[in-house]
């Protein structure tokens, strides 16, 4: 009977320690786990922001994040969130600190460069001269990275656009400039303090045709018209072709000088690099300082991590209550600093 009785408390004991193994972490098979984790390699020495292949990316650990979900607000329909991955099922982030400096890659498919929002197009010609309309419905790739904490419920927000967000082009399909700093509430993302614009539209009401050109004109068949060179002719010179482009955006270079960071001020305080690459994905570093100086920015010197969440679109201006096919979202994980 004792022998008896000895066994089943063996057995008992050995139950609850199965059990209790099967509530530890995720490698442990099954059972509770947490958010994922992005752990920042800790530098020596700071990558570059004229490329998104430094070799110091080498040495971060990247983990892949599930795009769950296409909109922060109520949940879809389970078959509406599957077809909100279409945009990219998934996310692969790495994270680089250098002193007070944060680094962020982020790598996502898309199999389309999006960068003519509000485009001119060449609709016919007429004794070899254009006649145009301008593309209103297109928009451009779109992605948001979004730290937990700031006061009543904000999330500190980096929102990166493909075009108007960038200022030198300085490889083919490769663009450097800036993110935009914001402070996301609810379903409301607000730019940070400062009021200038990177991106000027190329507009010219009551006449069909854009108010600047590029000095080579119809020979010109690049996305960006830099400010500085654009040109406004009184006429457009013969030479074009049906279905050719014109951007809508004038980008201003200027801003990327040290002598305007004070003007930039939050707004544009995050530095931006980006390659769209092998016609099918997009890899995007992000740079700010952890401590900038601003109270609309979150204060991350101190912390040993924070809560983040990531959002993407393909061809879409992102909005937060409702769903779409073209945007999608991370639920939240952790990034250890």
């Amino acid at each position: 009977m004792r022998k008896i009785a000895f066994s089943a408390l063996l057995l008992l004991l050995t139950l609850a320690l199965a059990c209790s193994d099967d509530e530890g972490d995720d490698s442990n098979g099954p059972g509770p786990t947490g958010p994922p984790r992005v752990i920042a390699f800790q530098a020596a020495s700071s990558p570059t922001l004229d490329s998104v292949a430094d070799p110091l990316w080498d040495s971060a650990t990247a983990k892949t994040i599930e795009v769950t979900t296409s909109a922060l607000g109520p949940q879809l329909p389970r078959e509406e969130r599957q077809a909100a991955l279409a945009v990219s099922d998934q996310v692969l982030v790495e994270a680089i600190r250098y002193e007070n400096d944060l680094y962020l890659r982020l790598t996502w498919d898309d199999e389309s460069h999006d960068v003519w929002p509000k485009r001119w197009v060449v609709d016919s010609l007429v004794s070899g001269f254009p006649d145009f309309s301008q593309g209103t419905t297109a928009s451009e790739d779109q992605l948001l990275f979004m730290f937990a904490g700031l006061a009543e419920d904000g999330w500190d927000t980096w929102h990166w656009r493909a075009l108007t967000t960038a200022i030198e082009e300085f490889a083919p399909n490769e663009v450097r400039g800036f993110a935009e700093g914001a402070t996301l509430r609810g379903i409301a993302l607000q730019a940070d303090s400062g009021n200038l614009e990177i991106a000027l539209p190329n507009l010219n009401d009551g006449f069909n045709q854009p108010t600047y050109f590029h000095p080579d004109s119809s020979e010109f068949t690049g996305y960006i018209l830099y400010q500085h060179i654009a040109v406004d002719p009184p006429t457009p010179t013969a030479g074009w072709s049906a279905g050719q482009y014109v951007p809508g955006y004038r980008i201003d270079s200027s801003m990327a000088t040290p002598a305007k960071a004070e003007a930039r001020a939050s707004r544009w305080d995050i530095r931006a690099v980006s390659r769209w690459s092998g016609g099918a994905q997009y890899q995007v570093v992000l740079s700010r300082p952890m401590t900038s100086g601003f109270s609309d920015d979150l204060e991350m010197v101190g912390q040993d991590s924070v809560k983040v969440r990531v959002g993407i679109a393909n061809d879409f201006d992102f909005r937060f209550d409702i769903g779409s096919t073209r945007q999608g979202f991370t639920s939240e994980f952790w990034l250890i600093l």
